[in-house]
């Protein structure tokens, strides 16, 4: 043997013993003497049997989000309609506010929120000679239906992720 095979055999036989001087308390628990002062390692969540996932899905800013895609696809539709539409966004909880130029616009805008988006129903009355403001509100059921469908989505994108 030469003396560099001999060195490594020294160097694994004391990387060895340190290993067992290191683990001594995670096997021995309790039976060691008190002067030994070495902690047993601590095992994560998945050597000890597994691990609890907590997920929360913001199904209330999923309809803030869905809300919002609406009202700027509303404006799109109007513009292309050449309606004069001055704002439409996103208001409360369920709800989307367009105000339009004048009240020519009126039959369009219902025209096209009765074709595109029937989950919407208007609150109230149009306000105002210039700038109208007309507001629509979500109905419940789909709001209802739009978290379900948020919570779903997370959901598979997790199991998508864990069974990857």
């Amino acid at each position: 043997m030469t003396s560099s095979q001999r060195r490594r055999l020294y160097f694994l036989a004391f990387l060895m013993a340190l290993a067992t001087i290191i683990l001594l308390p995670t096997f021995l628990r309790g039976r060691l003497p008190e002067w030994y002062s070495l902690k047993p390692v601590k095992l994560g969540l998945d050597l000890r049997g597994g691990s609890y996932l907590v997920l929360t899905v913001k199904t209330d800013e999923a309809v803030k989000s869905h809300l919002a895609s609406m009202a700027t696809e509303i404006r799109a539709l109007l513009r292309k309609e050449k309606v004069g539409v001055l704002r439409t966004r996103q208001t409360g909880e369920q709800s989307i506010e367009v105000t339009l130029i004048n009240r020519d616009g009126l039959t369009a805008l219902d025209a096209i929120v009765r074709k595109e988006f029937l989950g919407l129903l208007p609150s109230g009355s149009p306000a105002g000679e210039t700038n109208v403001k007309v507001v629509y509100d979500m109905q419940p059921l789909q709001v209802e239906e739009l978290k379900k469908r948020a919570v779903e989505q997370a959901i598979e994108t997790i199991r998508n992720r864990v069974d990857s």
